[in-house]
C-alpha cells in the first residue's frame, strides 16, 4: 500500500500520490509511504540480502530509474526471512505478485501509487 501510517516495512517514501518524487525510508520529508506487509516472517529494506528494486538520484527530492539502468547512485532494496523477493517492470502485475508503485519511465522518472495512469508497475514477489 501507499499511505501515511505504514505498520509494515517502508520501502521509500514519496512527495504524493502521483507524479511524484522520492526519497529513502529514513527520511521525514514526504509522508506517503510505500508499505509493505507479509503475513508470516519478516520484510526489511536492506539491501545486503535484498533485491534492488529501484535507484534514487539522491537521498531525497530524487527522480528515479529502473533497477536495470545504472544512472543513479541510491539503491532501494527489499529482503524477505524466510524467502527471497523478486521483482520486475510490467504494465500490470501477475496474480502472485504485488504492484509497490508506478513509474513515469524508465529513467529520469516519478513515481506514483498503483492506481495511477503511469505505465509501468514495479511488480514483486516472494519465492
Amino acid at each position: 500500500t501507499v499511505d501515511s501510517t505504514c505498520t509494515g516495512t517502508i520501502v521509500f517514501k514519496m512527495s504524493a500520490l502521483q507524479d511524484a518524487h522520492s526519497e529513502i525510508p529514513t527520511h521525514t520529508n514526504y509522508n506517503d509511504k510505500v508499505c509493505c506487509t507479509v503475513s508470516s516472517g519478516t520484510l526489511s529494506n536492506s539491501c545486503t540480502s535484498g533485491v534492488v528494486v529501484l535507484h534514487l538520484s539522491g537521498d531525497t527530492d530524487a527522480h528515479v530509474e529502473k533497477n536495470t539502468q545504472s544512472n543513479y547512485p541510491v539503491n532501494v532494496c527489499l529482503s524477505a526471512d524466510p524467502g527471497t523477493v523478486s521483482c520486475q517492470y510490467l504494465n500490470a502485475c501477475n496474480p502472485d505478485e504485488t504492484c509497490l508503485a508506478g513509474l513515469s519511465a524508465d529513467i529520469d522518472a516519478h513515481a506514483a501509487d498503483c492506481n495511477s495512469p503511469f505505465t509501468t508497475k514495479i511488480c514483486c514477489k516472494i519465492q
